[in-house]
């Protein structure tokens, strides 16, 4: 006897021997049709019905902190740069290559994503989305169609609110859902029982529509705990929870290490970034911590051994960036297999090679952007 629930085939042969349901007047209603009908919403595992693996949705330097039909939150004071977190993560999806602050998304997993700000004038989100293009080093006026920031400023009531980000999700159909922030989606973030309905909400949303909720959070006043209910409820649903702190210098650290951190599928995740008044946006900054070794500490022997490999041109017109990149990665495999070699990896060691002088970028004769190899360690 089998049963099909959402494309996986439960074998119930196991349940064959099983007596009749008691305080049930039909004779012949067993165990089988219990589990075949009013338990037909929960999933019951055994040998024949493991659920298809799926890769992770989103990453921070290498570590999953988002999974399929999961919900993750960030915490981060005002000014922090949450929004240009969401940006960040939705410019990876346009160019896995650009400067997404450490984040990158399954391509596998997401193909269309939205991103929902509460909070910002029209004007604030229109410049919220041309930074987005600006990150992803769009050319020209591209049409990107998979990609979607709804404002809601001008919906004041939260129950509007909330139908209207239904719709949106119903008609679009995302694989990713980035909301900034969550307590714009109820009346008092420290209401309990609204708080704990919104959690199931969110659940019935990724559930419903087969995707993945990342949501901002406001912490209290002083410290990294999340405000109000809302706040424990939705970090208490949450399979990773991350904060964003700021130093003396002007470096942000978003990170799972802290006291209400946690990653549910994953080790500790982290990434640092800076605001670039020269960009006008945050960009990232050496990321020393969470790596396993950074290309920085290989000795020069090492180093030149990679360089070698890339065959960067002096003089001459130089690798593009791609070209760098792609070959980079397959001499670090080969040179410093423990040095990372993911979008964002490749990124920072690129920095990196900068600032220890072993390469510069100039523009070639078409005012395009090349690599070239120093002289140094030749």
């Amino acid at each position: 006897m089998k049963k099909e629930n959402k494309d996986i085939i439960v074998d119930l042969n196991f349940l064959n021997d099983l007596e009749l349901v008691e305080g049930v007047e039909d004779p012949f209603y067993s165990k089988v049709d219990f589990i075949q009908t009013e338990l037909k919403d929960v999933f019951i595992p055994n040998w024949d019905n493991k659920p298809p693996s799926t890769p992770p949705v989103l990453m921070l330097n290498d570590v999953p902190i988002l999974t399929y039909q999961n919900t993750t939150s960030i915490i981060a004071h005002p000014g922090f740069g949450k929004s240009s977190i969401c940006e960040s993560i939705l410019a990876s999806i346009i160019n896995p290559d650009c400067d997404s602050l450490g984040f990158e998304v399954s391509a596998d997993v997401v193909k269309k994503a939205i991103f929902i700000d509460f909070e910002r004038r029209n004007e604030d989100v229109w410049n919220s989305w041309e930074r987005m293009i600006k990150r992803a080093e769009v050319k020209g006026k591209k049409q990107i169609d998979n990609i979607y920031i709804f404002g809601f400023h001008t919906i004041a009531n939260f129950e509007d609110r909330k139908k209207k980000l239904q719709r949106i999700v119903e008609v679009i159909n995302p694989d990713l859902i980035l909301l900034d922030g969550a307590g714009d989606l109820v009346k008092t973030t420290n209401d309990e029982v609204e708080s704990i309905e919104l959690r199931h909400w969110f659940r019935k949303i990724a559930n419903d529509y087969k995707c993945s909720i990342l949501t901002t959070l406001h912490p209290n006043p002083t410290g990294d705990k999340p405000r109000g209910w809302i706040g424990s409820e939705l970090t208490r649903e949450s399979e990773s929870v991350l904060v964003v702190k700021k130093d003396a210098d002007g470096f942000h650290t978003i990170t799972t290490d802290f006291a209400h951190g946690k990653n549910r599928n994953g080790g500790k995740a982290e990434s640092r970034y800076k605001y670039d008044t020269t960009k006008e946006m945050f960009v990232s900054c050496d990321p020393k911590k969470g790596y396993k070794e950074s290309i920085s500490i290989l000795d020069e022997k090492t180093i030149c051994a990679i360089l070698k490999e890339v065959h960067l041109e002096k003089p001459g017109n130089g690798s593009t960036a791609m070209q760098l990149k792609n070959n980079l990665r397959g001499a670090i495999k080969k040179h410093a297999p423990k040095v990372r070699t993911s979008t964002q990896a490749i990124n920072t060691v690129v920095w990196e090679l900068q600032s220890l002088g072993y390469i510069y970028k100039s523009e070639n004769s078409k005012n395009s952007t090349v690599y070239h190899r120093s002289n140094q360690g030749f």
